[in-house]
């Protein structure tokens, strides 16, 4: 057939025609080695499937990013509620034993408090010394707690109790906010 068609058309061509045949011939083959034996699908058929199974992997692709990015946003969201989150908040009343700044890498103020009797019962003999422990991370209130530990003042403390401590914060999970102080009568 090429050899026919040589004599009408010039050498040029004839060239190009069987460029072209030898092309056709291989991406024939090409589709043929990569379906099933009892399988055949035109050139357009195969660029469809092509081109679903390029939509299918974007779509993949994007589910996965969005997965990914949601995880991310839950994972901040519960870290900030557990570090900022209020647990508890609360008044103990005692005597601020210690105020101090501590830590090896982190430097923070901590402190302790004698509670005694738990602040409901004066003077009844039955003492019973609990420490309550406490970081503070306000200047004025650091400022009056060491006033009221020198003085050796009863007072009442209020705080908030963190769900978790770290260690750029403070060492203990309560904090406190403020200190009353009580007025003997």
């Amino acid at each position: 057939a090429l050899w026919q068609a040589s004599k009408v058309l010039n050498r040029q061509e004839c060239i190009t025609a069987a460029h072209l045949a030898v092309f056709t011939c291989y991406t024939t083959l090409n589709y043929a080695i990569h379906l099933p034996s009892n399988h055949s699908l035109s050139i357009m058929e195969t660029k469809s499937q092509e081109r679903f199974a390029d939509k299918a992997k974007r779509k993949a692709r994007n589910f996965f990013r969005w997965f990914i990015a949601i995880l991310l946003i839950v994972l901040v969201a519960a870290g900030l509620f557990l570090v900022y989150g209020t647990f508890s908040e609360g008044v103990r009343a005692g005597t601020v034993i210690k105020v101090s700044k501590r830590g090896t890498l982190f430097k923070t103020y901590e402190g302790q408090m004698n509670m005694e009797t738990f602040g409901a019962i004066k003077n009844s003999g039955n003492l019973l010394n609990e420490a309550f422990l406490f970081s503070v991370r306000d200047e004025a209130v650091i400022k009056e707690l060491e006033a009221v530990s020198l003085s050796g003042e009863r007072v009442n403390l209020r705080y908030e109790e963190k769900y978790l401590a770290l260690p750029f914060f403070g060492e203990t999970k309560y904090f406190v906010t403020d200190v009353e102080r009580v007025s003997e009568q």
